[in-house]
């Protein structure tokens, strides 16, 4: 069984405190009304290594950003955007 507990309050005020045992490896007991109701333990992570050029060109282009409006033309999509909600006295 785990040594570290927190309580409700804790987690609320503190959660950093958690992350931290949880980050370390360490599994932690949560704490309601003096009665142990949760155990939170920590996720293990396995780091996925991508050794083929191909598989890693397709993640980079799926992670690419996509096309940006020019400036101007988000001006002019703003300002159109305005005039149709406030009205054409707008200046």
């Amino acid at each position: 069984m785990n040594d570290q507990f927190i309580t409700t309050t804790e987690l609320r005020e503190q959660s950093s405190k958690l992350i931290k045992a949880l980050f370390s490896g360490k599994g932690v007991n949560l704490i309601y009304r003096s009665r142990v109701i949760a155990q939170i333990n920590p996720v293990s992570f396995s780091e996925k290594i991508i050794d083929n050029p191909v598989e890693l060109e397709n993640l980079f282009f799926a992670l690419k950003s996509k096309k940006i409006i020019p400036k101007e033309k988000r001006k002019e999509m703003y300002k159109k955007h305005l005039k149709q909600k406030y009205g054409k006295n707008l200046s």
